[in-house]
């Protein structure tokens, strides 16, 4: 079986992330709850850094990578509303607002009407159902509620180890924390530092 060619910025760091994009730097992973629990901001966001991977609330900086979230995530959950990591604090002026990675503010998406309450709804979220943006209190939200995480791409860790038998050399890439085989060779003697391994 053929290994993928990652793309120039890469590869999602695990399966649980998908990649809209080759051209965009980052992989993303949508929650939705399945039930009728609340979900804050702040939960929201402990979730994605516990993801591991630089993981954190999205942060959308382009009308492109705006459209590929839709397009690829949001849609599919058409009565969603997802926590973003875009927020403000409490007493701000009306266009004083920062990503939770510290990335500029350089882009928004705001449905219309909205803002609507700048330094009173500190948090925001998107509409799955046209990707527009909503300021929001930051406590519970009962309903159809899930949040957007967004991690860096790279090059997934691994070790590459060698058949003597066959002379073919084997990667194995870390994927979460299980190495999974990427090619199929026949059982190997591995040489680490030395010593040989069956």
């Amino acid at each position: 079986m053929p290994v993928p060619t990652p793309g120039p910025h890469g590869e999602c760091p695990s399966s649980k992330f998908t990649d809209l994009d080759a051209t965009l730097p980052d992989c993303y992973y949508l929650y939705v709850s399945t039930d009728s629990s609340s979900l804050t901001w702040d939960e929201s966001n402990r979730q994605c850094a516990g993801l591991g991977f630089g993981s954190k609330l999205a942060s959308i900086h382009s009308d492109e990578e705006m459209s590929r979230i839709h397009g690829g995530l949001l849609n599919k959950h058409t009565d969603l509303v997802a926590w973003i990591g875009l927020f403000t604090t409490a007493g701000a002026a009306a266009d004083v607002y920062q990503w939770v990675d510290d990335t500029p503010y350089d882009f928004n998406n705001w449905e219309d009407g909205e803002p609507n309450s700048p330094g009173v709804e500190l948090c925001v979220q998107a509409y799955a159902h046209n990707g527009k943006w909503n300021d929001a209190f930051c406590d519970q939200y009962y309903g159809t509620l899930g949040y957007l995480c967004k991690a860096p791409k790279g090059t997934r860790p691994g070790v590459t180890l060698f058949d003597r038998r066959s002379k073919a050399k084997i990667f194995f890439q870390f994927k979460s924390l299980q190495a999974h085989r990427v090619r199929h060779i026949p059982p190997l003697t591995a040489v680490v530092a030395g010593q040989r391994r069956q």
